[in-house]
């Protein structure tokens, strides 16, 4: 499982403030967790715009897309101004 945290306006287009996802293939590192993410409705596509309208950390620390994933981790999502 890995813990998502979403901050600001992501909290109303996410519908929540944080959740707990199981770990897939698919969410092997921060692009594809975003890839996965945005396929849940319009609306979360168009607020993490591929991983540009949002500033993400692992672990309290700033990743960009490359970035592993792994079982554990905590990530949270702050939307960047556009």
């Amino acid at each position: 499982m890995i813990k998502l945290l979403y901050f600001m306006g992501l909290v109303d287009v996410m519908g929540c403030a944080q959740e707990e996802v199981a770990l897939s293939d698919a969410m092997h590192d921060v692009k594809g967790l975003v890839a996965w993410l945005e396929q849940r409705d319009e609306q979360c596509a168009k607020a993490l715009a591929g991983g540009a309208g949002v500033q993400i950390t692992i672990n309290k620390r700033f990743v960009d897309l490359a970035a592993e994933v792994r079982e554990e981790d905590e990530i949270a999502f702050f939307p960047v101004a556009r």
